[in-house]
């Protein structure tokens, strides 16, 4: 039976993982190094170590990041958490959901202002309108120069 390599506890010839330590099991065993190292019962030095490569290797596309941002906010930060950063993830869900309470509050001001022969005083909140179309593209840069960074 093979051993970790990382802390030689015993593993199975199915396990691609140690499950004691979480390091990678290399596949090169042959029958000969399985007997010898169960009659030895130490950790065979022939096989290079391996570890699992770490979450997040690849580089995300950083206009994709942008243009997600752009047309809705928020979720270019979910894209370039994927994998790497659950905060960023976290952040772009919370963006995402404040932007478009923040998108239905204005139109639901504006409509309910100028219903009616009177034009009643504008709300305060029909003031986020303009959030609406400035705001992505200040996200839209951000997540850009984030996806750039990472």
């Amino acid at each position: 039976m093979p051993f970790c390599h990382n802390c030689g506890k015993e593993v199975l010839a199915t396990d691609k993982f140690c499950p004691n330590c979480g390091f990678s099991i290399p596949r090169i065993f042959t029958a000969e190094s399985q007997q010898s190292q169960s009659m030895a019962n130490t950790p065979a030095t022939s096989s290079p170590l391996q570890t699992p490569p770490p979450l997040g290797e690849g580089k995300k596309n950083a206009w994709a990041s942008a243009l997600l941002n752009l047309f809705f906010p928020g979720l270019g930060y979910v894209y370039n958490g994927v994998d790497r950063d659950t905060g960023q993830m976290i952040f772009g869900v919370f963006v995402f959901i404040s932007f478009f309470i923040g998108f239905e509050v204005a139109i639901s001001a504006i409509a309910l202002t100028t219903t009616g022969v009177t034009r009643a005083p504008t709300s305060p909140y029909a003031g986020l309108i303009i959030l609406i179309y400035l705001l992505p593209i200040g996200l839209a840069y951000d997540g850009y120069h984030r996806a750039n960074s990472a």
